[in-house]
């Protein structure tokens, strides 16, 4: 069950190359992931399918 404010996450996005998978999942701050997940997903909107990416995580 999860707490108020979780929701599931993958470890892996789908789009970079993770798994549709329980191992590929774990519970995350909702609000943190959307925010993650959504940022992520506009700056690679535009992206023809198959391109290359690398990531920079600043904290």
């Amino acid at each position: 069950m999860l707490a108020d404010g979780q929701c599931y996450a993958f470890t892996t996005l789908p789009i970079l190359g993770g798994d549709y998978s329980a191992e590929n999942v774990w519970v995350a701050s909702w609000e943190e992931w959307f925010s993650f997940s959504s940022d992520l997903f506009k700056q690679l909107e535009a992206l023809p399918d198959g391109s290359t990416v690398s990531l920079k995580v600043v904290e």
